[in-house]
């Protein structure tokens, strides 16, 4: 299943990823999202790795994950190395009218017959969580203005 949410920032790329390129940051905005180091004491940046859980109903899901791309100050994405398979990618692009686009991009995908079932049945609250997440991050960039 994949999910994509764009909304415009009034802050300039520079200040979004000040705020949306720490996962751990990231983490502490969602009630939905859990983000803890797994090597404490690390900076965010090409394979360092978190315990990234996305709380489902009842259960949170998620695993191990290691940040894959780290490019400054544009784009963040990570994938599992253990765990429910998910991808997450965040973008930031400036706006034509002054600003940033802030992307998020986020995939997952659970094993076998019933996996497919379970992934379409928490779809609306994985979609529902995303677009949160997203709306927390532009508050609180907008916030630190």
């Amino acid at each position: 299943m994949r999910i994509e949410a764009r909304l415009p920032v009034a802050a300039p790329p520079d200040e979004v990823w000040a705020v949306v390129s720490d996962p751990c940051v990231i983490g502490a905005l969602s009630d939905t999202l859990l983000v803890e180091e797994l090597e404490p004491g690390s900076k965010p940046g090409v394979g360092t790795r978190y315990r990234a859980l996305l709380r489902v109903g009842p259960v949170p899901v998620g695993g191990n994950v290691e940040i894959i791309e780290f490019n400054e100050p544009c784009d963040m994405a990570w994938t599992t190395l253990t765990g429910v398979d998910h991808r997450l990618r965040i973008r930031i692009r400036d706006r034509a009218e002054g600003g940033t686009w802030l992307t998020v991009r986020f995939a997952y995908d659970s094993p076998g017959l019933l996996g497919s079932v379970a992934d379409l049945v928490s779809f609306p609250t994985v979609r529902s969580a995303i677009h949160g997440l997203l709306r927390q991050m532009i508050e609180r960039v907008e916030l630190d203005r």
